[in-house]
């Protein structure tokens, strides 16, 4: 679950990343142009310098005629032309033009003078003026008077600045942006695909859990039943176990094992006469045979119940002993397996603590002393200490007012 968060979380800010390069790239392209700027001498261009420029200007005088006196007057035409891969937009052109007459007339731009120097700025009132695509051109003209001497302007130190209009299909970084979104589509729909199925699949598992459980609840139900003072046993021991794996610190697979092989520990039971099993007197030799037989009649009974790890070997060893007295292979220490070696305690626990055809139950410090007495004899010391502190801290009380609560509901 953890992970399928850090995935989803991932997924969200990778998402999240590519939306801001969309945008920041989106924005520079509309908002952030870059700036061309070109500078020429004067208003003549030979061919060869024209083709490398992105942009310049030429100006061509159209006609010329005589003003009253001894002036001049002439139309000039001036052509900006783009050069650029891009187009250009919100140019403008400055120059410095010696002259003395005056601008009478001019269209297509308006202008601004200081001293010599003239800036030409595009008419907002002209369709596309301020625009420039690339490969084209823009003109603009005026006429020119002057009535003092026949001189025509001498323009000179000609700078022309506009800006390049990008285009988001034209730049590289857009494709890789893309191509990044393009893949997290594709594993965001691969993920969400897998996690339907995963649910499916988890709830199909769930399902299969709840079935395994209410089956091995109902088979215990017919071992409880076999002897009426031990009715409930197997879930109290079932439910002491997992709380000591717990105590164990085993991982959570272990602890849900462990409860179910509690569940079924005495499963062999089902096949003792009530006779022997509900004697309130002394067993004969026979009769404990019978009674120990329990444990391997149990693994058989169970040898196809593999789904669930440690059923069978909890039936069969949760009557061995630490020192390798108990029965039905005389295993010794670590060689009897952790479940075996859990349920042997929990089981223990329980009988002492409950009233058996034979006596009545224990009192708790007597318990407590059963336990310290066969630590590391019958039982394992390191789970007999976990058990001690249950008792003490009053867990167990609480596990078993929980228990008789589920009781009463059923």
């Amino acid at each position: 679950m953890k992970k399928g968060k850090r995935i989803a979380v991932g997924f969200v800010i990778s998402g999240i990343l590519i939306c801001l390069g969309l945008y920041n790239l989106s924005y520079k392209v509309n908002h952030e142009f870059p700036k061309v700027s070109v500078r020429q001498k004067s208003d003549k261009i030979s061919h060869k310098e024209a083709k490398n420029r992105e942009l310049y200007i030429t100006c061509e005088v159209s006609k010329t005629w005589k003003e009253k006196g001894r002036g001049i007057g002439a139309q000039c035409d001036w052509t900006v032309v783009n050069n650029t891969k891009y187009d250009v937009k919100d140019w403008k052109i400055k120059m410095d033009m010696s002259y003395d007459g005056r601008i009478d007339s001019i269209w297509n731009v308006d202008y601004t003078e200081k001293g010599e120097r003239i800036t030409y700025i595009p008419r907002n009132d002209v369709e596309d003026m301020e625009h420039i695509e690339h490969g084209g051109h823009r003109t603009f003209g005026m006429v020119v008077k002057n009535e003092m001497k026949w001189e025509l302007p001498n323009v000179k130190n000609i700078e022309i600045i506009g800006y390049k209009q990008l285009n988001l299909l034209e730049l590289p970084a857009f494709w890789v942006l893309c191509l990044c979104a393009m893949i997290w589509l594709i594993f965001v729909v691969a993920y969400l695909y897998s996690c339907a199925k995963l649910q499916k699949a988890n709830l199909r598992h769930l399902l299969d859990q709840e079935m395994i459980f209410q089956s091995i609840y109902t088979f215990t139900d017919f071992i409880d039943a076999k002897d009426t003072y031990t009715r409930g046993h197997s879930v109290r021991v079932a439910t002491y176990a997992r709380e000591i794996a717990k105590g164990l610190g085993l991982p959570q697979q272990d602890v849900d094992n462990i409860y179910y092989a509690g569940l079924l520990h005495d499963a062999g039971k089902i096949g003792i006469p009530d006779a022997i099993l509900n004697k309130p007197g002394k067993l004969t030799e026979e009769e404990r045979q019978i009674i120990n037989a329990h444990t391997t009649n149990g693994v058989k009974m169970l040898r196809h119940f593999t789904v669930i790890d440690g059923i069978q070997e909890t039936a069969l060893t949760h009557h061995e002993r630490f020192d390798g007295t108990g029965y039905p292979n005389g295993k010794k220490g670590k060689m009897i397996p952790l479940y075996g070696r859990i349920v042997c305690v929990a089981d223990s626990y329980d009988a002492m603590a409950s009233d058996r055809v034979y006596r009545k139950h224990l009192p708790e410090d007597k318990i407590l002393e059963e336990l310290r007495r066969n630590s590391g004899t019958q039982f394992d010391p390191e789970i007999v200490a976990v058990m001690i502190a249950l008792i003490q801290t009053g867990r167990i009380k609480e596990l078993d007012m929980e228990i008789s609560a589920i009781t009463i509901d059923e």
